[in-house]
């Protein structure tokens, strides 16, 4: 099993039978969408890879709405190069994409927990809390999500944006696979970026400690390297990541990859 860290949350996997993204932003889309401002909003760096040049995409797993997570020109680019792709994610998700040109009978509720035709794959949405915990009124689904995906016998764990809620750990443990990756945000949450309408997410602290009540084997840290106005100090993350013994840490480059 290989896995390319995109940058932001996005996470590629690319397994013997099927190959798997999640929450790829690979866009200038928050910018371009309108949905922020270009001085705040405006990329770090580069995409590490463009959409149309990903290798063949089965799935690709949303796990909610905003736009640096549910991004529309790269999910359409995949959805025109791969059309047997399948797309995972949440109501607010679907209608998004229901919107676009991608056929509603590709688009898929995570409570299916398996996908047609891809051998080897099955999933688990974990609600997560940006900042909270919400269900969407009709349909009585999550709208924030975190993904446990077991994709040829490695387990990883997805958590999106959250802080810690009474009903992850559990959530999680309940599952009882043993979980071998664990992606995490770190970039925290402040007053400053709350007055701005940045709904933050886990402190590096907060992050490490899930990752060692979930019984994971390595964490990847993300979401602290797209946005400047959306980071904790880099370096304080850095060095807090490299005191943990408890578990292997991957500070992961944009394009690096790992064998799982």
């Amino acid at each position: 099993m290989k896995l390319t860290y995109l940058g932001q949350a996005g996470i590629l996997l690319e397994g013997k039978r099927s190959t798997i993204l999640i929450d790829p932003y690979l866009s200038n889309f928050v910018v371009e969408g309108g949905y922020g401002e270009a001085e705040q909003f405006n990329r770090n760096f580069p995409p590490p890879i463009l959409p149309e040049n990903l290798p063949r995409i089965d799935v690709v797993f949303v796990t909610h709405d905003h736009a640096d997570h549910c991004d529309l020109p790269t999910l359409m680019t995949i959805s025109a190069r791969y059309p047997e792709c399948r797309f995972v994610g949440s109501v607010a998700v679907r209608n998004n994409l229901s919107k676009t040109s991608i056929h509603p009978g590709r688009l898929l509720s995570p409570m299916v927990k398996v996908v047609e035709g891809i051998p080897g794959l099955e999933f688990l949405a974990i609600p997560a809390a940006h900042y909270e915990v919400k269900l969407d009124q009709l349909s009585g689904e999550f709208l924030y999500l975190g993904y446990l995906i077991k994709h040829d016998g490695v387990v990883l764990y997805h958590a999106g944006d959250t802080i810690l809620h009474s009903q992850l750990i559990a959530s999680i443990l309940s599952a009882k696979w043993n979980i071998d990756v664990a992606c995490l945000p770190v970039n925290g949450r402040n007053k400053r970026r709350d007055e701005l309408g940045i709904v933050g997410n886990l402190r590096v602290d907060e992050a490490i400690s899930l990752a060692i009540s979930i019984k994971s084997r390595i964490m990847v840290p993300l979401h602290n390297d797209l946005f400047t106005i959306n980071q904790d100090d880099p370096e304080m993350v850095r060095k807090e990541l490299s005191r943990v013994t408890e578990l292997t840490t991957w500070q992961m480059l944009p394009g690096e990859v790992r064998k799982v």
